[in-house]
């Protein structure tokens, strides 16, 4: 009764609001305390975030080395920046700092596009984490750490990579001979 409770609530309440649907979420508890004659209403904040967490890509590009989601609006390189092929078998992943990684993912012409760039960190959490078919379309990607676009706030000097065995992002100096980092490339499709 309260799953159900809290799902139509969240249905009523709910609106979008940017990348994530804020809403509150009325939970009705007096049957619980029926036997005392007490009657409760909880209105908790909620935030749900996107229904398109995981893999969802709608699209394989095997020509051109590509995948689209319609959903999230967003077309992803399958190899690691300096690899090709449909299984990322030719060239060589390339590693570098931060900052040339945001200018060589800028100045990309993947597939004949030209507004490539570092996805946020955000956009790699939400496609890799909860991907199981990740070997299969994104066969480039190996274990290590990724660049991402994000800057950490707390720390002028670093940015956030995504490790790709833990499923988790950690800092990393943007500038630091230890911080070569392989990338992949992102665009918007919308």
């Amino acid at each position: 009764m309260l799953i159900s409770s809290f799902y139509e609530s969240l249905l009523r309440f709910t609106r979008r609001a940017g990348r994530y649907a804020i809403g509150i979420m009325k939970i009705e508890i007096n049957k619980l305390f029926k036997s005392v004659g007490c009657s409760f209403v909880i209105l908790l904040p909620v935030i749900v975030f996107p229904a398109y967490a995981g893999c969802e890509i709608e699209q394989t590009n095997s020509d051109d080395y590509t995948v689209s989601s319609e959903t999230t609006g967003l077309m992803w390189s399958r190899c690691l920046f300096g690899q090709s092929g449909k299984r990322c078998e030719s060239g060589s992943a390339s590693k570098m700092i931060w900052v040339d990684a945001v200018n060589k993912a800028r100045g990309s012409e993947l597939a004949n596009y030209k507004n490539w760039r570092l996805p946020r960190i955000e956009e790699i959490e939400t496609l890799l984490t909860n991907c199981s078919d990740r070997q299969l379309l994104f066969p480039g990607l190996v274990d290590g750490f990724i660049w991402s676009a994000s800057a950490n706030l707390d720390f002028n000097t670093k940015a956030w990579a995504f490790n790709l065995r833990e499923n988790n992002r950690e800092v990393f100096s943007r500038d630091s001979e230890r911080s070569y980092l392989h990338f992949i490339l992102v665009r918007n499709i919308k």
